[in-house]
């Protein structure tokens, strides 16, 4: 999956309590046009320590001012058990806003040791699988 830099709201972001993404995304043209866009998050690191990890999507019209959030992860989000690395997180698909910027804000219910994520905007989640059992590497090279 090709993921464009500006459709990241973060990379690889430590996190350790609440905290919002560390990018936000210009929705410009797509605000409230109904695109299906999805959330994707993904766990870099495994969470060590904590208690869960929801995760908010938040918008606002202008490059300030106060983020509204529109919807939270499952709850009261996952337990830290479930946050290792390669975890997909199941996020909701953004919503129709008017609203023109948005970040990620995530909801830490205790103060984490370790633990990082990468979560950024795509059109749908990845669903093919590489098997590297099936390729043959000396029939690609001559």
């Amino acid at each position: 999956m090709f993921i464009d830099k500006q459709l990241r709201f973060s990379d690889a972001q430590a996190i350790t309590v609440t905290a919002t993404s560390t990018m936000h995304i210009d929705l410009g043209m797509l605000a409230g046009q109904g695109y299906p866009l999805k959330v994707l998050a993904n766990v870099q690191t495994t969470f060590v320590n904590g208690t869960s990890l929801a995760v908010e999507f938040c918008t606002r019209r202008a490059t300030t001012g106060v983020w509204r959030a529109h919807w939270r992860s499952q709850g009261n989000g996952w337990l830290t058990a479930s946050l290792t690395a390669g975890f997909k997180l199941d996020l909701p698909n953004v919503p129709n806003t008017t609203d023109r910027y948005a970040v990620l804000r995530y909801v830490a219910a205790s103060t984490f040791a370790g633990g990082n994520l990468d979560a950024f905007i795509g059109l749908d989640g990845q669903t093919n699988k590489y098997d590297a059992g099936r390729a043959d590497v000396a029939k690609l090279v001559p």
